[in-house]
């Protein structure tokens, strides 16, 4: 005779399954004979679903925070695989962190079964320090090398700027041959804001030769005596 069975076993997870089936009608087979009444069948699940994975560099914007997250859900690390995606388009966001670029959004397609991945990467933000280089009666001071970094020497007016990174440290310095300069230089610490008027005065240095008959082997300004020499110097 021919019977036909109509049952719901439950979900499967993607993959091969095997479905084993016994028939004992009304108790009637011997259990010797059940084998003869065992039936099986393998098929297989064809995952619906895909995943995506991620990376974040560089390791600075990383260690401030950064982080993704797809089509709006749970702020996920660099490296993390999301899973359960449905086929098609999804869209990858970056957050925001303190002293770098945001990313721009992604578009990204999934497909069922596999893993796409993807990578992005933050730019730090960066600041500027500038001001004049001039002489005590205001005058720019041309040719002035900064050094620090990323700085320009003084243009014609005596004006320069450095470019620095976000959170930048460190100390800059201003020299020029026959010059001296107030302040010597200038120490900055986690640098979050554009410097500006960050300014020096420069002096030429003068050099005064003293010799009791006021010869100086021909050298000139020469004095016979060392307190005339501090005075002129002093009024240059």
């Amino acid at each position: 005779y021919y019977a036909w069975w109509n049952w719901s076993i439950g979900s499967f997870a993607p993959g091969q399954h095997t479905v084993r089936l016994s028939i004992d009608t009304l108790n009637s087979v011997n259990e010797s004979m059940e084998g003869n009444n065992e039936y099986s069948f393998t098929f297989t699940v064809n995952s619906t679903t895909g995943s995506v994975r991620v990376t974040i560099s560089p390791q600075g914007a990383i260690d401030a925070g950064a982080q993704w997250r797809v089509d709006g859900g749970t702020w996920r690390n660099s490296g993390y695989t999301q899973s359960g995606l449905s086929s098609g388009s999804h869209t990858i966001e970056f957050n925001t962190i303190t002293g770098w670029i945001t990313p721009n959004n992604q578009t990204v397609t999934i497909n069922a079964g596999q893993t796409t991945t993807t990578s992005e990467t933050y730019t730090q933000e960066s600041r500027t320090i500038s001001g004049y280089v001039r002489t005590s009666g205001g005058s720019g001071i041309s040719g002035v090398t900064m050094s620090g970094d990323s700085c320009s020497a003084t243009d014609s007016g005596g004006f320069y700027t450095c470019t620095v990174s976000y959170g930048w440290s460190g100390t800059i310095t201003p020299s020029m041959s026959g010059y001296t300069f107030n302040p010597a230089n200038r120490s900055y610490s986690n640098i979050t804001s554009n410097q500006t008027n960050q300014d020096y005065t420069g002096s030429v240095i003068t050099t005064i030769y003293v010799e009791p008959l006021g010869i100086c082997g021909g050298n000139l300004p020469c004095y016979s005596l060392i307190q005339d020499g501090i005075d002129a110097a002093g009024d240059g």
